[in-house]
């Protein structure tokens, strides 16, 4: 069945929403709670020879076999009364579903349950024009709206009642998701490794051959062995290049890996083989002083300055 989640008047205000397979999400959210919709799991109540909820989950497999359709599932137990409840869950399904809806896996807060969260109600939920949830002797249902005789308005009933204790966590999307500003700055950085481990490669590849060109040239023209002052010399030179890119590399690695706290990140970096300036923001402008401390074990530091939450630096590293 397909339905659109219809925010109450207030949409700003609006902090839960109920989940479906079809889910259109008409605006924009900041952070939301989700109620699954029973399209998105499979429930059972049963009376299981288990002391307490983590012998009955193991049990919940088994359990679930007969009439889940094949696939790979997750699965949650709690104690009702004198029985349990169990629900097998899709993680892959319900991110997919989420995200078809038109919400940012990172905007979702908590989800739960239609099965808990409709629990409270003593008479059917109308979630659109067509549909309602309803319970059917102990399960909670979609049904067409046609079928029941009354009902209240769902995301009414979900905006004044409060959320049961009984919640789960989707660990597709779990510890920090990156919104899409956080993920561009990602690529920008991978960008700016690669453009900077290219050009070291193609300048080693090149002064590679230069030294064969110069040795070959040598020996041809001086007719010197290998063993000769000038390829030692040549060698020594190349060799010296090498440790100063070497350490240039290792230089850029640690300023990347700066103490940053959640919300600050390096906005722009401009770099040479001897100078460098980066641009950082900053949540608090007297977080520019540690900042600058550790980046003056890295680099000799020419210039540092504070304007609107953004940390300018330019220094030198040879």
């Amino acid at each position: 069945m397909k339905f659109q989640i219809k925010p109450a008047k207030k949409m700003h205000k609006t902090d839960v929403l109920l989940l479906g397979k079809d889910s259109r999400i008409a605006v924009s959210y900041n952070k939301v709670d989700l109620i699954l919709s029973p399209s998105l799991y499979w429930f059972r109540e049963e009376i299981l020879p288990a002391k307490n909820v983590p012998q009955a989950k193991k049990l919940a497999p088994s359990l679930f076999d007969a009439i889940a359709p094949e696939g790979i599932y997750n699965y949650h137990a709690q104690k009702h009364q004198d029985l349990f409840w169990l629900f097998a869950y899709d993680e892959t399904a319900i991110a997919q579903a989420i995200t078809d809806a038109g919400l940012r896996l990172n905007q979702v807060r908590n989800i739960y349950f239609a099965q808990n969260e409709c629990a409270p109600a003593d008479k059917a939920l109308q979630i659109d024009k067509e549909n309602v949830l309803v319970n059917n002797e102990g399960a909670i249902s979609l049904l067409p709206l046609k079928y029941v005789q009354e009902s209240v308005d769902a995301q009414m009933f979900f905006e004044t009642h409060p959320r049961s204790k009984h919640k789960i966590t989707i660990n597709l999307f779990q510890n920090s998701l990156l919104d899409e500003k956080q993920i561009n700055r990602l690529i920008a950085l991978a960008i700016l490794f690669i453009v900077i481990y290219l050009g070291a490669f193609i300048m080693q590849k090149q002064q590679y051959k230069l030294a064969l060109t110069k040795q070959y040239a040598l020996n041809e023209t001086y007719q010197l062995p290998p063993t000769s002052f000038q390829l030692k010399g040549l060698i020594k030179s190349l060799e010296s290049k090498q440790k100063r890119q070497l350490d240039f590399r290792a230089r850029l690695n640690k300023i990347f890996k700066l103490s940053l706290k959640k919300g600050e990140y390096i906005q722009k970096f401009e770099a040479t083989i001897k100078k460098l300036s980066l641009e950082i923001h900053l949540n608090d402008v007297s977080r520019a002083e540690g900042i600058k401390s550790e980046l003056q074990k890295l680099i000799r530091i020419t210039s540092a300055k504070v304007k609107n939450k953004t940390f300018y630096v330019s220094g030198t590293h040879e």
